[in-house]
């Protein structure tokens, strides 16, 4: 097992199904611009890299002209509807209590704005004594910028620190920063492509972690 004093999480797919949500605000986006619906399981293929990969990715040639209006439209709208339907993971409460006595931190490519009004909504924003966004550091994951920027922020070495995420790009992230990694199964992304991106751990279920660090 190992000694592990911070404990880094993505948001999206990792601790929260936002899922719903953001397929409602896509949706309501593009279809308000003339564009065809995407159903969830081609919405949960596009997240991850934050709003405006986000936006590009669902518009291609258009992205140029198009992105800055969709991006604004969308942002009014999930504004409104951050915890419709979005929950935390089964486990996760139960995973931050039993970690309570370590360091925490929230890293997303989602507005920090957002992130920290989701977490409050659920209940979970004292778990955490870092909610970093993309407006935080001059690079988004899978930069390492914004796990340094809370290593230093917290005083907390590489070799003590673990990233956890449901997405490669998390795990690119960690790795640049000299973290160790952990893949989550349960999330956006396909098991398949986790276990690729060749993390230090891989699991099924966050309450696993209780196994793995101490």
């Amino acid at each position: 097992m190992k000694q592990i004093d911070l404990i880094i999480f993505d948001l999206d797919g990792t601790l929260i199904n936002s899922l719903k949500d953001i397929a409602i605000s896509l949706n309501f986006t593009i279809e308000r611009l003339g564009l065809e619906r995407l159903d969830e399981e081609k919405v949960k293929s596009y997240i991850g890299s934050g709003i405006k990969k986000l936006m590009e990715d669902v518009l291609g040639s258009d992205k140029d002209s198009r992105a800055p209006e969709m991006i604004d439209f969308f942002r009014e709208h999930h504004e409104k509807h951050l915890l419709d339907n979005t929950v935390l993971y089964p486990g996760v409460r139960e995973t931050l209590q039993f970690f309570s006595p370590k360091k925490k931190a929230v890293i997303s490519n989602k507005n920090r704005e957002f992130s920290v009004a989701i977490l409050k909504g659920l209940g979970a924003e004292d778990y955490f004594d870092v909610v970093l966004g993309p407006e935080d550091t001059l690079q988004r994951k899978p930069s390492p910028e914004p796990i340094l920027n809370v290593l230093a922020r917290l005083n907390i070495n590489q070799s003590k620190t673990l990233m956890i995420g449901d997405n490669p790009i998390d795990i690119e992230a960690g790795k640049s920063a000299g973290v160790f990694t952990c893949g989550v199964t349960y999330g956006f992304c396909k098991k398949e492509d986790i276990e690729k991106a060749n993390p230090d751990f891989v699991i099924n279920d966050l309450r696993d972690l209780k196994n793995l660090i101490i």
